[in-house]
């Protein structure tokens, strides 16, 4: 996937879903942090450091990052939770 498709597919996604439930659109800062975590997660299924530095790379379609999207969400949230 490109990489300017990835950053802005994980942005809309997160708009979308706050906007379907009907609640405030979350802080810049609470989205970045959820990016981070959604590449922490991409990078630890990596098979080299390229992919590491480039997770976009290891998503193949929107298709893709969508079924990805809702389980890395809730695993971020179930993380803040924990502390």
């Amino acid at each position: 996937m490109d990489r300017e498709k990835f950053y802005h597919k994980i942005d809309d996604w997160v708009a979308y879903n706050f906007t379907k439930i009907d609640c405030q659109l979350p802080s810049p800062t609470f989205i970045q942090r959820f990016i981070h975590f959604v590449e922490a997660e991409l990078a630890a299924y990596a098979k080299s450091d390229r992919d590491k530095l480039m997770p976009w790379t290891q998503v193949n379609s929107n298709t893709e990052l969508d079924q990805l999207l809702p389980i890395c969400f809730t695993a971020y949230i179930n993380q803040g939770a924990k502390h």
